[in-house]
């Protein structure tokens, strides 16, 4: 995935990001299904601003509840777990984002980018009938998430692929196997791997810019239904639909391709169900009503969550 002197170099790299340990055992006690909302919440009130993050979203019109949510432990209940896991994924990835960078880039809109697409790969989870809309959540918001580790990590590397894009007029994807020999797509599944993420969201990672991926039995199964089953990864398919959205959105600027140069995997299949349920007009772009759905919720959870 990684060769073995990059590996080498990333694994000797010290404070390489994480997701910080109360987060991490937070997202741990929501997947228990005999942990109470008030064992949850005693970890994350230990966090002062993830705590207020996670009241304020409760609190925005994104849910609209009719009386202020003022408790973690009610915000948990009334929210459900997975919405909470889904917040506080996100705040991790924020503050990963905006703490540590080794060149000047576009860290902000690439964090709205990857907000974008973990609302966009939701809602299309949502419309198509795939239970995990959750899992479709997480996996699109991390999914770039070799970006993050080269522009801060290996900056010298990540300058040189942006000269060689401006200079050779190439995709992203090709500058930097030329330049470093692999993928952002094959760094951040390689980041997934030491942070031991489910094999479901590392195939995400790792194969959302390859036209035909090897099958994935973990993506497969219950909550997937036809014709998303006969797919070889159908949530890596969603986070790739994801990705082309936001691209569609302007969103995807700091990979510097005005056009999308980077292949996505978007199976016909997948693409015949989009236009069958009216979610992707025969021209390639979303409908309206698809494209206002997922520009509210993005809208309303950025403010909410900062």
């Amino acid at each position: 995935m990684v060769d073995n002197p990059l590996a080498h170099r990333l694994g000797h790299i010290e404070q390489l990001p994480t997701i910080p340990p109360l987060v991490a055992e937070s997202l741990r006690l929501l997947g228990e299904p005999n942990a109470s909302a008030t064992q949850i919440a005693q970890f994350i009130e230990r966090d002062q601003a993830l705590t207020a993050r996670l009241l304020r979203v409760a609190n925005s019109p994104l849910y609209g509840f009719p009386r202020r949510i003022s408790t973690v432990r009610l915000a948990i209940s009334l929210l459900g777990n997975e919405a909470v896991r889904q917040i506080l994924v996100a705040a991790a990835l924020y503050d990963l984002v905006t703490v540590k960078s080794g060149v000047q880039w576009e860290r902000e809109l690439f964090w709205h980018y990857c907000l974008y697409c973990a609302v966009a790969a939701r809602s299309f989870a949502r419309r198509v009938g795939y239970r995990r809309a959750g899992e479709a959540f997480t996996a699109a918001l991390l999914h770039d998430l070799g970006v993050l580790l080269m522009a801060a990590y290996l900056p010298a590397e990540y300058t040189a692929v942006v000269r060689h894009q401006q200079y050779s007029g190439c995709s992203r994807l090709e500058a930097e196997q030329l330049v470093i020999g692999t993928t952002h797509a094959q760094l951040g599944a390689w980041l997934a791997e030491q942070w031991n993420l489910p094999p479901s969201l590392v195939a995400a990672l790792a194969y959302h810019h390859t036209a035909d991926p090897p099958p994935v039995t973990e993506q497969s199964g219950h909550g997937v239904p036809p014709p998303l089953n006969q797919l070889a990864q159908p949530l890596t398919a969603l986070v790739a639909t994801a990705e082309y959205l936001a691209h569609w959105k302007g969103l995807r600027r700091w990979s510097a391709e005005e056009t999308l140069q980077s292949p996505l995997y978007l199976p016909d299949p997948l693409w015949q169900l989009y236009l069958a349920c009216e979610l992707i007009e025969p021209t390639g772009e979303p409908t309206s009503t698809l494209d206002a759905e997922v520009e509210a919720a993005y809208h309303c959870l950025a403010e909410a969550l900062w």
